[in-house]
């Protein structure tokens, strides 16, 4: 009886250890399909990476066919599409295949939506680029009607404005860049200065539309030599030589520049001798200033 009882319990575990083998078999056969598809997505995982991290790589070597193959693979295996379309992209532009370029940022459009903004400014990038600035503006408008306005995108919006000539927009948009210290200064004054000259040139066919644009610009660019030059021959243009006269007395006040000098001999008005009268005084502080006594010559 004892020598059979030991014998039951070994049967016993036999039986539970066979029953718990056949349980695990039977649970690893019906979890290998997922198994199956769990290691082919980690593997298309891994290939898509490879393929993306070395179209990224030919990209930046100018291998630009191969780059834009490896990136269609990378998107072929459905990973980071979006980014894998933008690369594509970006190589197609380099090798001025437009065509290509675009279907390539529409597949990245339609990819991923949290790559919305990215793709956005990608496709602004490369118009810009084209020098599609029309286009450009209205993809770096929606990306703007979606939320903040970041720098770099406000950097290529400037770049669309000032493509387009839209002169007013880019003193905005160029002031809003000056106040997040966006741009050295020295660069930002330029783009103002010559965007402001644009206007000025602009405005010089209708009196009354020139002297509301003058009242509208701040006293201290009024003061720079290029806008007071470009203020006082539009004046000229007009007949207006006193107010012509006016702007060039008031930059020289801050700053000598000679070219503002000679273009105050060209002036003209009935009542000269006061110009005269100025340019002597001038004349006092400047005895040698060549450009003076050119001008008080014309005078």
């Amino acid at each position: 009886i004892e020598l059979s009882l030991n014998l039951f319990l070994v049967l016993l575990v036999a039986a539970f250890a066979g029953a718990y083998f056949v349980v695990r078999v039977v649970a690893h056969t019906l979890q290998l399909p997922a198994y199956v598809r769990a290691f082919r997505i980690r593997r298309g995982e891994q290939k898509a990476r490879e393929a993306l991290e070395q179209s990224l790589q030919a990209l930046y070597e100018g291998r630009f066919g191969r780059a834009a193959k490896l990136a269609a693979r990378a998107y072929d295996l459905g990973q980071w599409r979006a980014l894998a379309a933008l690369v594509a992209a970006r190589a197609s532009q380099r090798m001025r295949n437009f065509a290509l370029r675009d279907t390539w940022i529409a597949k990245a459009r339609a990819a991923e939506p949290d790559w919305r903004k990215a793709t956005l400014a990608a496709e602004a990038e490369l118009l810009l680029e084209e020098r599609r600035y029309d286009e450009a503006r209205s993809v770096l408008l929606e990306l703007h009607a979606g939320g903040a306005r970041h720098i770099a995108t406000l950097s290529a919006l400037l770049r669309a404005e000032q493509g387009l000539a839209n002169w007013g927009e880019v003193v905005r948009i160029a002031r809003l860049l000056e106040k997040r210290d966006a741009m050295p200064r020295e660069a930002l004054e330029g783009i103002v200065i010559n965007a402001r000259v644009a206007m000025l040139s602009l405005k010089a066919l209708e009196a009354r539309s020139l002297a509301e644009y003058w009242r509208s610009i701040p006293a201290a660019e009024q003061r720079r030599g290029r806008i007071a030059g470009a203020a006082a021959r539009a004046w000229m243009q007009l007949g207006d030589g006193r107010a012509a006269q006016l702007a060039i007395e008031n930059a020289l006040a801050a700053a000598w520049e000679p070219e503002l000098v000679l273009l105050y001999g060209e002036c003209r008005d009935d009542e000269a001798i006061p110009r005269v009268e100025r340019a002597e005084r001038w004349l006092k502080d400047r005895p040698q200033d060549a450009e003076l006594l050119l001008t008080l010559g014309r005078l």
